[in-house]
């Protein structure tokens, strides 16, 4: 057993130094040192993790001027076939759903695949599930009723810092996983 011995004469182990290993797994992902400053990335990694999850919960919610104002001015919105230019769109677009629609998305996953001082961009997987508005089995509260097959969804984001705040400049989703679906 090697090693030397200490003030009290047990022997401590060596600790063997390893290279550090990048944790990034493919040339789509980017590798640790592409920001220089660790907490910086994480700063920025933060700020769009609560712009994706503001995006969710206020469009589940309804209020839709709120998710338009995530985005840049000339944000876009690409989903299901229908791209949307700036924040006028974004809301008259999702303020046209019927208001019998719930929507819930969860979050699933995020992954960033490259983080520098003003731009970002990840992958966004949500489970949303649909339902239409009803009165409960015993008519005593209004519950909605899952109308449609979950799904998963992949957003491909790009983030943008303009003048210290961070928006989104482009979001477009494409179905990853569904069943049945009716859209409404």
């Amino acid at each position: 057993m090697g090693g030397t011995p200490s003030a009290t004469g047990a022997r401590r182990r060596k600790v063997r130094r390893v290279a550090a290993v990048p944790f990034y797994s493919s040339e789509t992902d980017y590798p640790s040192e592409a920001f220089v400053d660790p907490l910086d990335k994480l700063i920025v990694e933060a700020e769009c993790k609560k712009l994706s999850s503001s995006f969710f919960h206020y469009t589940d919610r309804g209020k839709f001027s709120s998710v338009a104002e995530l985005f840049t001015e000339d944000g876009v919105f690409e989903r299901f076939g229908e791209t949307l230019r700036g924040r006028s769109e974004i809301i008259e677009s999702m303020s046209s759903r019927p208001q019998s629609i719930v929507i819930r998305h969860g979050l699933l996953n995020m992954h960033f695949t490259s983080v520098e001082s003003d731009t970002a961009t990840a992958y966004v997987d949500v489970l949303t599930v649909y339902g239409v508005y009803g009165v409960s089995s015993d008519e005593s509260s209004v519950v909605a009723q899952v109308a449609d097959s979950p799904r998963v969804v992949q957003f491909e984001d790009l983030y943008q810092n303009i003048d210290g705040v961070w928006r989104i400049q482009r979001r477009a989703a494409q179905i990853i996983l569904s069943g049945r679906h009716v859209r409404g």
